[in-house]
């Protein structure tokens, strides 16, 4: 603190400089938490004599706050509340206090430190906590701090508190853009399968609950905001979160969710330093309004025996599955579901045949192969998304002759 106060010893070219303006604001919000949520923070002072200061400030303005509102008025006026001490003294030891709040640089400290005088804060006086906690222009350390979590993720909700603060929950090299809706599966074995023998529950869709959950924390990691946010980023239905969230919550005790963020820390940790990210968003927008070509369906089913029908049909269920490993998404989530071209039966009957087809116990003889094959396809669809620079995405023609990604060839 002291090298901020020294004449030409700052350089003010230092990002940290430009971006958060040294850390006045971060000691102010300090200072009004501990006066809003006192004596809450009363541990922060070094002595008896400097709680006292402190107490002979806050003290009138909580017991102000505290007393129910008069009936004639929406919104007891408490004109102190922000102004600093009057009193050099007490402006001094308060001073003191936030700076000893804010004296740790290790996040999970800092944490620990500031979310008991948050909740006290904001049980005191939500608007009014609500109001300091987001006009701040703090740094990103005491922001994530003061952010809510349910399990390991922000908190959302219809509170308007802390937890709706969107910040980033870590510095990241890898970008939104990166994150893809369903969590890779070899990131998955890599990092959090272990995560299954300790589970308390675990079902047929245990892995697409991890998968799913580890692109919305990773999310969180690179943009900020509550999982519902995040989902909303990356086209991930919301009530198919929700139901994530329930069966996750049901089987992974509390040392599992902290085991669980560290499995995707250490995929974040290796997103940061592969040069080669995929921009998964970009895959995504490409192929929005792809579909399998006509002229290649029949020849990744040919010399398949015992496709039956499922060779016979229309293309929608390839599309489909090529989306999926592409843009590395649930299949729900596939544009085409969406379109138009499909009536109700339609899309009910192919929802039922692409669970069929991904299902485990039926990949098998001619579906394995065909599996494969779509596969080999699905991957140099992706190099054609990836060589199209970002400043000329494809916008579908209407003829597909025109399609750069219209046919991958196999």
């Amino acid at each position: 603190m002291d090298r901020w106060l020294a004449p030409g010893s700052i350089d003010p070219a230092e990002p940290s400089v430009r971006e958060q303006g040294g850390p006045f604001p971060d000691l102010i919000l300090a200072a009004q938490l501990i006066k809003l949520s006192w004596p809450a923070g009363a541990e922060l002072t070094p002595t008896p004599a400097t709680s006292a200061l402190i107490d002979a400030h806050a003290a009138p303005i909580t017991a102000a706050l505290d007393t129910p509102k008069p009936t004639t008025s929406k919104y007891l006026r408490v004109p102190e509340l922000w102004s600093a001490p009057t009193d050099p003294a007490a402006c001094g030891a308060l001073l003191l206090a936030a700076d000893t709040l804010l004296s740790t640089h290790e996040s999970a400290s800092l944490r620990e430190r500031i979310q008991p005088l948050v909740q006290a804060a904001y049980e005191r006086a939500p608007k009014r906590a609500y109001k300091m906690l987001r006009a701040a222009e703090i740094s990103a350390p005491l922001a994530r701090s003061l952010v809510r979590r349910r399990h390991i993720f922000h908190a959302g909700g219809k509170s308007r508190g802390p937890g709706r603060l969107r910040i980033p929950s870590r510095d990241c090299c890898f970008s939104p853009e990166d994150v893809p809706q369903l969590l890779p599966r070899a990131w998955f074995d890599n990092h959090l399968a272990h995560l299954m023998d300790h589970m308390q529950q675990v079902d047929g869709w245990t892995v697409r609950h991890l998968r799913r959950a580890a692109s919305l924390k990773l999310m969180e990691m690179a943009a900020g905001g509550t999982w519902a946010e995040c989902a909303e980023t990356l086209g991930t239905l919301r009530g198919g979160v929700v139901g994530t969230f329930d069966a996750l919550g049901r089987a992974m005790p509390g040392d599992l969710w902290e085991e669980f963020e560290a499995g995707v820390e250490r995929i974040a940790a290796e997103l940061d330093s592969n040069p080669n990210r995929v921009n998964y968003a970009r895959r995504r927008q490409l192929t929005a309004t792809w579909r399998m070509p006509t002229t290649d369906w029949p020849e990744l089913c040919n010399g398949i025996p015992k496709l039956g029908r499922l060779g016979r049909q229309e293309p929608h269920l390839a599309t489909v599955l090529v989306w999926t490993e592409v843009t590395q998404s649930e299949h729900l989530n596939c544009p085409l579901f969406d379109s138009s071209t499909l009536t109700g039966r339609d899309r009910k009957l192919l929802t039922s045949q692409v669970a069929q087809f991904l299902t485990p116990a039926h990949q098998k003889a001619g579906r394995l192969e065909l599996r494969r094959r779509l596969d080999l396809y699905a991957a140099h669809l992706s190099v054609q998304c990836d060589s199209i620079s970002p400043g000329s995405l494809w916008q579908r023609s209407s003829t597909a002759s025109a399609d750069p990604l219209a046919v991958a060839e196999v």
